[in-house]
């Protein structure tokens, strides 16, 4: 997911008008000047989405497809909470 995220998180800032970070170096190295998470730094250090990367997503959405989107489907559930940041991505197009 951190790969995932990388793309993402460049994209999106590389199109902001009005940021001083517009990249995830700058992110990182505002992270290191103001502690956050280490979800940026972790992130800057994958090279993309690979097979690995592909598989796992892959995964994660048909699980999430399978499972939890189709529970809270079902029990007409409209939020889930989650006690950290990992998950939420593979969460975050049903939430």
């Amino acid at each position: 997911m951190q790969a995932e995220f990388k793309l993402s998180l460049n994209s999106n800032l590389s199109d902001l008008l009005y940021s001083p970070d517009r990249s995830l170096p700058n992110a990182v190295a505002f992270n290191k000047a103001h502690p956050l998470e280490d979800l940026l730094i972790n992130s800057e250090k994958t090279n993309g989405i690979g097979p690995r990367e592909k598989t796992m997503l892959e995964l994660l959405y048909e699980l999430s497809a399978d499972g939890l989107e189709m529970l809270m489907k079902k029990q007409h559930m409209h939020l889930n909470k989650l006690p950290k940041f990992e998950g939420c991505l593979a969460l975050s197009r049903i939430l």
